[in-house]
């Protein structure tokens, strides 16, 4: 089974190609599965609707090295049907299919074209296949515009990823959705968060303290701190962990953790731009320094790990910063973006200065953020193995640890 560190670099070919994958096979899947099944006309086969889509990847086969041969069909007629070309040409015996292990909340599937068959035009010949699991329309924050806009133009080191997502002009609304789309997911488990703590937590009844009201109630200081923080409002990822970064092919990390590549060279793309989104500078760097505590590779329940020892040192976070405000400078000359860069200090010690100081103080807003998403998606029957109710409770611990720093707007 791959990973998406290790098997991703099988994505060859160039950048073009595997944006060229994400925008046809990621946005174009996600199209597929929210409309009308009677507005899709396939000239292949049958796809399945939505419901079946699920069933089918998430059989327990499915996620392991041995794929069971109607997922392997529906797999070429959505390739087929999406990216044309060679891929209208080969069997279902021809796929070259396999699973990539640590998604949390949907299927990953690298596909690819094989060998003696040549693309016949702009096709790419592997690509990526991803299977939303949770049936919760209100979690996507914005269309496919994203997958298409992003894919494209995002590469280089991480303090650049993150500077080219920020300084994206996406048609989209530009104010932050973090607190309303918290609150939707909050609305939408109600009373039900109740019934479902006694359920899971039989010994330790945390019904008391994990309730509708005390979230509600949380998420509105939350708002008054994002209100007095003054963090710029940007274009985010807003979930750029582990799981969601891939090496490409042709480079390695050497044993120092570095990357052996030239100055101008490109060795990593996010992908999964589901919850992409105008949203404050500060949560993509906040949820930066809690996912890199966060491990997503325990293969034993709860199916992850926290590490807090792996917290991001002061020395990391400002050559993050540096480089993220290097490829600002670099951006900016391009007059189609939203960046606020006349905010923007002269000064680069005193600009790092404000984004360690959003860096420290924003981990609280993932937190709460994340416990809340991952409490909605354990009331879905998702085929995935991860317990949502351990992972939101440990985010809702680690955010009243947090919490204090976020406080400090309020004190400022």
């Amino acid at each position: 089974m791959y990973s998406n560190i290790d098997v991703l670099k099988k994505l060859k070919s160039s950048a073009r190609n595997h944006a060229a994958a994400i925008k046809s096979i990621c946005s174009n899947t996600l199209r597929f599965r929210f409309q009308n099944q009677k507005s899709l006309q396939m000239s292949v086969a049958k796809i399945p609707t939505p419901c079946e889509l699920k069933k089918l990847f998430g059989q327990p086969n499915a996620k392991n090295e041995e794929i069971p041969y109607d997922v392997i069909v529906c797999t070429r007629e959505l390739c087929a049907r999406y990216l044309g070309g060679a891929w209208n040409t080969i069997s279902p015996e021809q796929l070259r299919m396999q699973p990539i292990i640590g998604g949390i909340s949907n299927l990953l599937f690298l596909v690819e074209l094989p060998e003696n068959v040549v693309p016949e035009g702009g096709e790419p010949v592997c690509s990526l296949l991803r299977i939303h699991c949770s049936d919760d329309l209100d979690r996507l924050l914005s269309e496919a515009v994203v997958f298409t806009m992003l894919s494209e133009s995002i590469t280089k080191h991480l303090g650049k990823v993150f500077a080219r997502i920020h300084i994206l002009n996406v048609p989209i609304a530009k104010k932050a959705m973090v607190i309303e789309v918290a609150n939707g997911w909050l609305e939408k488990l109600g009373d039900k968060m109740r019934h479902k703590m006694r359920l899971k937590m039989v010994q330790t009844d945390l019904s008391k303290l994990v309730t509708y009201a005390v979230l509600k109630n949380e998420l509105e200081i939350i708002q008054l701190c994002l209100e007095k923080s003054g963090s710029p409002i940007v274009f985010c990822h807003n979930d750029l962990q582990e799981g969601n970064i891939l090496l490409h092919n042709q480079y390695t990390i050497n044993e120092n953790g570095d990357f052996d590549i030239s100055e101008n060279e490109d060795p990593i793309s996010p992908i999964d731009f589901e919850y992409a989104s105008y949203n404050y500078r500060g949560f993509e760097f906040g949820n930066y320094i809690c996912e890199y505590m966060l491990d997503y590779g325990n293969d034993k329940s709860p199916f992850y790990w926290v590490k807090r020892e792996r917290t991001p040192s002061d020395e990391q976070l400002y050559y993050l910063f540096n480089s993220y405000l290097d490829e600002i400078d670099k951006q900016k000359r391009n007059g189609d973006h939203f960046y606020p860069v006349k905010n923007l200090s002269l000064n680069r010690e005193a600009e790092i200065q404000k984004l360690f100081i959003e860096a420290r103080r924003f981990p609280a807003v993932s937190h709460l953020f994340w416990s809340i998403w991952s409490f909605c998606l354990a009331d879905e029957s998702l085929p995935i193995s991860f317990d949502y109710i351990s992972y939101g409770l440990d985010r809702i611990a680690l955010y009243y640890e947090c919490k204090p720093r976020l406080l400090e707007y309020l004190n400022s």
